[in-house]
């Protein structure tokens, strides 16, 4: 991924040596490899999710937030119900929660997970 960013115009963040005056790439990736320093490297899954920068942790974070928010509203409801009598009430808040579960879980699972 590295690569195709830095070979990108110049404009669009690119490196600015990686194309010739015609457009031309003329930097690969095992060039590109060969010289960095030791402590450039290719980012695996497991550092992808361990970043916490604007582009990958951020909206992550936010994601998981949103769905931990969901999970325990939904509990919360169900454990609410549970302890009611029943009544017209405990119906009406029935039928709020299974509409609400139906609008964020599928199959069990929450959407969009």
């Amino acid at each position: 991924m590295m690569y195709v960013e830095m070979c990108m115009p110049v404009e669009e963040s690119g490196f600015d040596g990686a194309r010739d005056e015609e457009g031309n790439i003329v930097i690969s990736e095992t060039a590109m490899c060969r010289h960095w320093p030791n402590w450039v490297k290719f980012k695996t899954k497991r550092y992808k999710n361990m970043c916490v920068c604007d582009k990958c942790g951020v909206p992550t974070e936010a994601h998981e937030s949103l769905s931990l928010n969901r999970q325990k509203a939904l509990q919360k409801l169900k454990s609410t119900v549970k302890r009611m009598r029943d009544g017209r009430s405990k119906r009406e808040l029935e039928q709020q929660m299974k509409k609400y579960e139906d609008e964020i879980m599928e199959n069990g699972k929450l959407k969009y997970d």
